[in-house]
């Protein structure tokens, strides 16, 4: 027979051990949820732990660029040169003291085609004549003419031909000067017509305006 001292006094004890079972349990269960819910949370983007958030690019989900926030200006074309001053093309510029310059002559061309990149086409011949009335030689090495057509200024090309003469390096004193250049310009664009003469660097660039048709 079962000793009745020996089966009470094993009930608490086993009642024990099943409490502590399921203590035990309940314990993992709820490490469980926690490592799941932080798991979640890792992997969520803004969460904790998570990645940070990344500023858009400039490539849309479509796969083109999205154009930039600033918009590019549209202005019109203008000589790259500041002009001081403009006189009609008939008159005669002061560059600087005792130095004249004028465009005393032009006619229309077939501009001919020497060197590599030169575009044969219409084009106008311009006579350039600088007087100095000083009592010393006057440099012309860093002179530069320049021409621009139409309403948006369109810069003309140069070409060395027909009958192209470049300006001398000086003018004498009391002497003048005068050197032959030629520019591509289309027949329907010489009704408004801009030639730039700068003198020297530091000195203000003087411009010719007017028409060269006909």
């Amino acid at each position: 027979m079962t000793d009745p001292n020996t089966s009470a006094g094993a009930d608490p004890s086993r009642r024990r051990i099943i409490l502590l079972i399921a203590a035990g349990l309940v314990v993992l269960a709820v490490v469980a949820i926690v490592i799941a819910l932080i798991g979640n949370a890792a992997g969520t983007p803004g969460g904790p732990g998570g990645s940070s958030s990344q500023k858009p690019t400039g490539t849309s989900t479509s796969g083109e660029i999205a154009p930039s926030d600033q918009a590019t200006p549209t202005t019109t074309p203008t000589p790259p040169i500041p002009i001081e001053t403009t006189v009609p093309i008939e008159s005669t510029a002061q560059p600087a003291p005792g130095v004249a310059v004028s465009v005393s002559g032009f006619e229309a061309v077939e501009g001919e085609a020497e060197l590599a990149g030169d575009v044969a086409g219409p084009a106008v011949r311009f006579t350039v004549t600088v007087s100095n009335t000083t009592a010393a030689a006057v440099s012309l090495a860093g002179a530069l003419v320049n021409v621009y057509y139409g309403p948006e200024q369109t810069p003309a090309d140069s070409l060395p031909e027909p009958g192209g003469v470049p300006l001398p390096a000086e003018v004498a004193a009391g002497g003048t000067a005068e050197g032959v250049l030629i520019f591509t310009i289309p027949e329907d664009q010489r009704d408004d017509v801009l030639i730039t003469f700068d003198y020297q660097v530091g000195t203000p660039v003087t411009a010719f305006q007017g028409s060269v048709a006909g």
